[in-house]
């Protein structure tokens, strides 16, 4: 099964190209671009999600887990994250989130262009 596991060790191994064939695999990448406390904190509050895990790596395993449950809805939350105003952090967005909001951007058209 394509689960947390299964796409982390994809990762750590930098085997990418499934990613871009794959919508978990992509909802994978886009949970990890936020996996930053104040990115995450924004996130969850944003849309409504209560995590109960407090380590930043357990967040990402948890959020995927929650996000993963309904692909077509998540893929339809993330965007808005980075296209709204770079999901704003109690009203102000730093030049960190700007940056992640760009990688994120940029991951995505490579992703696209890797499936072409």
């Amino acid at each position: 099964m394509k689960d947390f596991n299964y796409w982390n060790a994809l990762y750590r191994n930098e085997v990418l190209a499934e990613f871009s064939n794959d919508r978990t695999g992509l909802l994978w990448l886009k949970t990890k671009s936020i996996i930053r406390k104040q990115l995450i904190e924004a996130f969850t509050q944003q849309n409504g999600i209560f995590l109960k895990q407090s380590g930043l790596n357990q967040q990402f395993a948890e959020l995927f887990g929650l996000l993963s449950e309904d692909i077509d809805q998540s893929h339809k939350q993330t965007p808005s994250c980075w296209q709204n105003g770079c999901m704003k952090i109690k009203e102000k967005c730093d030049l960190v989130l700007k940056i992640v909001c760009f990688l994120c951007l940029l991951i995505q058209k490579i992703l696209i262009i890797l499936g072409n």
